[in-house]
């Protein structure tokens, strides 16, 4: 692309993307720039000719006087989940994230879901799992060690208890199932060992637990 440089008057070759109206450095110093009026005090002053279109003001001052479009107000307001006070917040393109107004209510909301997801997955029936007895066996794990609750006998490989058995209308979840040892099971089984006892060695067992779930108690 050719364009005539408007200070000599020369010919030169430009790129099509980047328009140029002076062929040097030189030449757009001597333009000495262009005039424009400030919209603020009136005054007349020189800026860059790619500036012409876009300085409003000639000084700071006066940029700061220049009228601005105000923000729109475009906030919700909502209440706090955990205190319930009424704050403002700005919507964002993830959605309704805002549920608390302070990190303090935070990081209470927080823990507070993370006990009813850990009370859901304690109250969760495996019972539709294929091998649920397996799935029950490495969650419970986690807490106490394969070993059995009553003599602590690890060995071999112990087996899950139902603390309410299944014949009574027990389910298989994490809240109702134990780690016994053979012989503590069958004695269970024949009523030998008392359900009240097995459920006072549960929540020794697991004191960290306890605060959100309670081991069945025998039905009268």
């Amino acid at each position: 692309m050719q364009v005539t440089c408007k200070v000599c008057g020369r010919i030169f070759d430009a790129w099509p993307s980047k328009f140029r109206s002076y062929c040097s450095k030189e030449c757009y110093r001597a333009s000495g720039g262009v005039k424009i009026i400030c919209k603020v005090c009136g005054k007349e002053f020189k800026v860059r000719p790619n500036e012409a279109n876009s300085r409003k003001t000639c000084s700071k001052e006066c940029l700061s006087k220049w009228p601005r479009k105000p923000r729109p107000k475009h906030w919700k307001t909502k209440n706090c989940e955990i205190c319930g006070r009424e704050f403002h917040f700005y919507p964002t393109k993830r959605g309704d994230v805002h549920r608390f107004c302070s990190n303090k209510c935070r990081s209470a909301g927080f823990s507070r879901d993370r006990k009813q997801k850990r009370r859901a997955h304690f109250e969760k029936s495996f019972t539709k799992d294929r091998n649920f007895r397996r799935v029950l066996r490495r969650h419970l794990q986690e807490f106490g060690g394969q070993k059995c609750l009553i003599c602590g006998w690890d060995e071999a490989s112990v087996d899950v208890c139902h603390i309410t058995p299944r014949k009574e209308g027990g389910e298989s979840t994490l809240r109702n199932v134990v780690f016994l040892c053979p012989n503590h099971h069958r004695m269970y089984d024949e009523g030998l060992i008392q359900r009240e006892h097995l459920v006072a060695l549960a929540q020794q067992q697991y004191p960290h637990i306890t605060d959100f779930f309670q081991l069945p108690q025998k039905s009268q």
